[in-house]
């Protein structure tokens, strides 16, 4: 069956440290990334869309700049394997139609945005 273009986004709401954003996303089935130590699914978004949620000196291309707190997770895709940084926020929430629902995820960190902009690859699994 095929998607419409508004199943494949979803919109985030993600707090951490007191400050909150919120980010457009695409449901991505192939994201299938989980933190090992959590067992929680990752939701891998570009550093600029992360603002203020990042610690200043976080730099997600220099691992060494990784904030305290802050865990490790590998990721493969297509093009080969990548190892970001992620942290658990103290809130995420999905918007699911008009509905805000509460997830628990952990978020990647990457330097690089899709082709569509600064968006967060959600993982299916989230709805």
């Amino acid at each position: 069956t095929q998607r419409t273009a508004a199943q494949q986004q979803a919109r985030l709401r993600i707090a951490r440290g007191g400050a909150q954003v919120e980010i457009d996303g695409l449901l991505d089935s192939g994201n299938l990334l989980w933190e090992p130590i959590s067992g929680l699914p990752v939701v891998v978004v570009p550093a600029k869309a992360l603002g203020e949620l990042l610690p200043l000196g976080c730099n997600p291309a220099a691992l060494e700049t990784m904030p305290q707190g802050f865990r490790l997770v590998h990721m493969v895709t297509m093009g080969g394997g990548k190892t970001l940084m992620c942290f658990h926020p103290s809130a995420m929430h999905l918007q699911a139609g008009r509905k805000w629902q509460p997830v628990s995820a952990m978020v990647a960190v990457t330097e690089m945005a899709p082709a569509e902009g600064n968006l967060a690859l959600v993982p299916t699994s989230l709805l």
